[in-house]
């Protein structure tokens, strides 16, 4: 296994425009930006070889996470306003990992085993620092974080908070059946996880803002002050009276927690929740992700236009067969495009393309 530094050497240092980078997704966030859209392409570098390929089964080896994330960042050439960033990641149930259960791994996520049986065992749980996942992450910022600023930001981990959670805790079909049976308690943890949830992510926002680095996650989205994706999918099971009720007071008090907000709408089953989504006031972007085999961005239109007529702006994952119906219906300086390219050739291509609209 070769040295992290070896391989923090093969990662060439942040783009010369890097500044301009990060004010462009500022502007973003602000509803200012003038000139075309925020446009994330990546592509394979040519020539490095990823020795490390990421397997969340050898999460224990804090060495070979760090690696692997180091390689696939020298082995990724961020093109247009993309940041270089790695990410320490063991999977979305790290926050309810933090408190109780234990994690299952397969190559590319984990999922938490639910162990909270009784709701009257809520009141037992607080925060360990000494929790072993906790601890695990904070050991990858402790490999990664002596390499960041010059060459890459760290992300911070992917947070799962509100009932995604407590469906962590209970299992997603009992706490369907909690709706019902015991409100008060689905009530009860939902403000338990909103607490300790806002301590957690800042106690992981200060690692990077105590060494002045910007603020970056898995989203592909920058700023020089703290952002969350708030998210629910969970809610893909329950109909619009139960989120109102349950949900929308959770989520928006979650919102307030930081300075920006994209929401992570995943899936269609949580469409018939995107009005209320778009009626939190400190939620600037959406993120619209329809799964495997439920279409690409042209098939989607409606679903951006929608959230431009509610004062927010998108990011979207495209192809390059989306480009035209992206071109025609959406609004350049209120997206941000996300595009992954096999070859540079292809992803210089596609940016002369965009660089077009405006």
């Amino acid at each position: 296994m070769i040295s992290l530094e070896k391989a923090a050497a093969l990662i060439p240092p942040l783009p010369d425009n890097y500044r301009e980078r990060i004010a462009r997704h500022e502007a973003f966030w602000r509803g200012e930006l003038t000139d075309g859209p925020l446009l994330h392409v990546c592509t394979p570098r040519k020539n490095v070889a990823i020795q490390y390929p990421p397997d969340k089964r050898k999460w224990e080896d804090a060495d070979y996470f760090a690696l692997s994330a180091l390689q696939r960042c020298a082995a990724t050439e961020f093109l247009a306003d993309a940041i270089p960033s790695v990410f320490p990641d063991i999977g979305p149930d790290f926050l309810a990992a933090c408190f109780l259960g234990r994690l299952r791994f397969v190559e590319t996520t984990s999922h938490l085993t639910p162990t909270l049986e009784k709701w009257e065992d809520l009141n037992q749980l607080k925060f360990d620092p000494t929790n072993v996942y906790f601890r695990k992450m904070l050991e990858y910022y402790e490999k990664l974080l002596p390499y960041a600023g010059e060459k890459f930001l760290v992300n911070l981990p992917d947070f799962h908070g509100n009932a995604d959670c407590l469906a962590a805790w209970r299992g997603p079909e009992n706490l369907c059946m909690d709706l019902f049976d015991n409100p008060q308690m689905v009530h009860d943890g939902l403000k338990f996880v909103g607490r300790e949830f806002k301590k957690i992510f800042h106690y992981f926002y200060e690692l990077l803002a105590t060494r002045h680095l910007p603020c970056h996650a898995w989203i592909n989205l920058c700023a020089e002050r703290a952002y969350g994706i708030p998210s629910c999918d969970f809610s893909y099971m329950i109909g619009t009276d139960h989120f109102e009720e349950f949900l929308a007071a959770p989520i928006s008090e979650e919102c307030r927690m930081c300075d920006y907000n994209i929401f992570h709408v995943d899936g269609e089953g949580v469409l018939k929740h995107l009005d209320r989504i778009l009626s939190f006031p400190n939620v600037q972007v959406i993120q619209w992700v329809p799964g495997a085999n439920h279409g690409t961005a042209k098939d989607w239109i409606e679903v951006y236009q929608r959230c431009y007529r509610a004062g927010k702006s998108v990011q979207i994952g495209i192809t390059y067969d989306d480009l035209e119906a992206v071109f025609k219906h959406l609004i350049p300086e209120r997206t941000m495009l996300l595009y992954y390219a096999s070859t540079r050739e292809e992803a210089d291509c596609v940016i002369k393309r965009i660089k077009r609209w405006q």
